[in-house]
């Protein structure tokens, strides 16, 4: 389990290279490719809140030295 939260946190980098793509097609004026009834931004902050509250809940206890980006 530890192997797996600390998984998740060095993933969470590409995650938001892939978003940060989407809120670019949008700032051109582009079809995103995920999610396109929402802005992007309000995409991005509410995934954000998601991997953050799923990382504290599941991994902090788990691994004592805490989760790095």
């Amino acid at each position: 389990m530890k192997y797996f939260c600390r998984k998740i946190s060095a993933m969470r980098g590409v995650l938001f290279q892939a978003l940060q793509k989407n809120v670019d097609l949008i700032a051109r004026g582009e079809q995103p490719s995920v999610y396109s009834e929402e802005s992007a931004q309000e995409y991005l902050d509410n995934l954000s809140q998601h991997y953050a509250l799923f990382i504290s809940e599941n991994c902090a206890r788990l691994d004592p030295r805490g989760i790095t980006p």
